[in-house]
């Protein structure tokens, strides 16, 4: 069980990497259910980063003026700190498994 934080994090980072990318993707003008599936595959990731929009607004981390999201430092510093969240619950879950 030693993998698992590791793998889980490096999964998650990915995660985040490719996030932007999979948006980008939707303008492209792929079929309608290729797109739906990225939609679904990326709306997780994008909930975690809107819910830290309104903080991110009040400290000047933000831009856009209609629709408002992350600067790409501070998306890179949520990616980080939900990483580094994965990886401490992954490690708390291999040390709880391994007993």
């Amino acid at each position: 069980m030693a993998w698992l934080p590791w793998g889980v994090t490096a999964l998650s980072a990915a995660y985040f990497a490719l996030l932007p990318v999979i948006f980008m993707a939707i303008n492209a003008g792929l079929p309608m259910w290729l797109e739906r599936s990225l939609l679904v595959l990326g709306a997780p990731g994008i909930l975690l980063v809107t819910l830290w929009t309104p903080l991110l607004r009040k400290i000047g981390l933000s831009q856009g003026e209609w629709i408002v999201g992350p600067s790409p430092w501070a998306y890179a510093l949520l990616a980080l700190l939900h990483t580094l969240l994965i990886y401490v619950a992954a490690a708390w879950l291999g040390r709880l498994l391994a007993r």
